[in-house]
């Protein structure tokens, strides 16, 4: 839609003007900030390691939680601008079904990985 913008100095108010806008453009969309998220191996035996693309450099959490919801493992990390190579090493953890969420500011996308230990 539309937005009308009203803009005028404070000691003349006969001076207003009004500007359209078509759209607000306020950064990158959100779905554009990662562009490409992997996890391989996947299944996994406990090692795996997470690809992505980032188009920022950002503080990010990864977070893996268990098929019961509850978080099981977190590790900070900073993206830098690029392919970001991420390495875990979750050998503790049991066969399942897992959800790896990653979080920064302004997104959060989770995957989901499975663990087998039977290769």
């Amino acid at each position: 839609g539309y937005y009308t913008l009203l803009a005028m100095a404070d000691d003349i108010p006969s001076n207003a003007y009004i500007i359209k806008i078509n759209s607000i453009t306020t950064g990158l969309p959100d779905s554009s900030v990662i562009t490409s998220f992997k996890i391989y191996p996947n299944p996994a035996s406990g090692k795996f390691w997470v690809e992505l693309d980032s188009r920022i450099y950002t503080p990010a959490a990864f977070q893996l939680y268990d098929a019961k919801g509850s978080l099981v493992m977190e590790k900070n990390v900073s993206l830098v601008f690029g392919k970001n190579t991420i390495a875990f090493n979750e050998e503790r953890l049991g066969d399942g079904t897992y959800i790896l969420r990653l979080r920064t500011k302004t997104i959060q996308r989770g995957e989901k990985l499975i663990i087998s230990k039977d290769k």
